[in-house]
């Protein structure tokens, strides 16, 4: 079994304190309290009107949670959790524990750890870096990501994100609709409530032909439909496989133009299990 160290791109947060589970619960879309000891699930960590600010893992050691985030929103997401830090006795610090992603089957040896990690992966924590390990290229890395369908931070969450936007999939693994309230709730249950009925839709593109961040997607009849955020080699060499966002009077076409003049495959995103426990 090969291991995947992308420690590069995710970082970890230790929540701890008598009042660490309580605050966090008030803080994520996931139930904190039901996650079971060394398992993890994602959760959302969102702004107070309901936007993204990163899609975040949660691993429950104890009474304490670390918490997975990508490594370019760690200041963000620091400084997100510490902004609604109240007469709580908690205490939020960075560590240095690594994190590494399988790419099938689940970890082995000493793991603090494990969550879904994609359709197919098993990302897991650990307290130093396991033997064996294997290092990827960034270009690698997204070929990976981008495979498993895994929207990224500052590509397909940013700051304007809304969360429905990135598939009921996802929203389903990690978001609990039974658990107390949390900060940037109400978007959430009013777009649930509603059918998820957002302008734009996450998708899965292919092409044989070369495409690029950016490039504007257009329907062969109706115009300017979307816009490409991710792309990377697939994993066979054969095609370029990225990810973007499509409106939703066009999701369903399947078939785009690129404005460079590509023919690109697109797959809506809604029914796929991106994460789970």
């Amino acid at each position: 079994m090969t291991m995947i160290a992308v420690s590069n791109e995710r970082s970890i947060l230790r929540i701890s304190g008598s009042d660490a589970l309580s605050f966090l619960d008030g803080q994520v879309s996931q139930s904190v309290a039901q996650l079971i000891d060394g398992e993890g699930s994602a959760s959302l960590l969102l702004q107070p009107d309901g936007k993204m600010v990163d899609l975040v893992g949660l691993h429950r050691q104890g009474d304490e949670v670390l918490v997975d985030v990508a490594t370019g929103a760690l200041d963000l997401v620091e400084q997100r959790l510490r902004r609604f830090l109240f007469r709580v006795k908690v205490t939020i610090e960075r560590t240095d524990l690594v994190v590494c992603w399988w790419p099938e089957g689940g970890p082995v040896g000493n793991t603090l750890s494990k969550r879904r990690y994609g359709a197919r992966g098993v990302l897991s924590v650990h307290d130093e870096v396991p033997h064996g390990v294997q290092w990827l290229h960034e270009l690698e890395s997204a070929t990976f990501r981008i495979d498993q369908e895994i929207p990224a931070f500052g590509s397909e969450i940013t700051e304007g994100t809304i969360p429905a936007s990135l598939g009921a999939g996802l929203v389903a693994a990690s978001v609990s609709f039974t658990k107390g309230c949390y900060t940037g709730q109400e978007l959430v249950a009013r777009l649930d409530a509603r059918g998820s009925q957002v302008p734009f839709h996450l998708v899965a593109l292919r092409s044989v032909e070369p495409f690029v961040v950016g490039e504007e997607l257009r329907a062969e009849v109706d115009g300017p439909a979307g816009v490409v955020t991710s792309v990377a080699p697939s994993i066979d060499g054969a095609a370029t496989i990225g990810l973007g966002f499509v409106h939703r009077s066009q999701v369903e076409c399947g078939a785009f133009v690129s404005s460079s003049g590509r023919s690109i495959t697109a797959r809506r995103l809604d029914g796929a299990l991106i994460f789970g426990p």
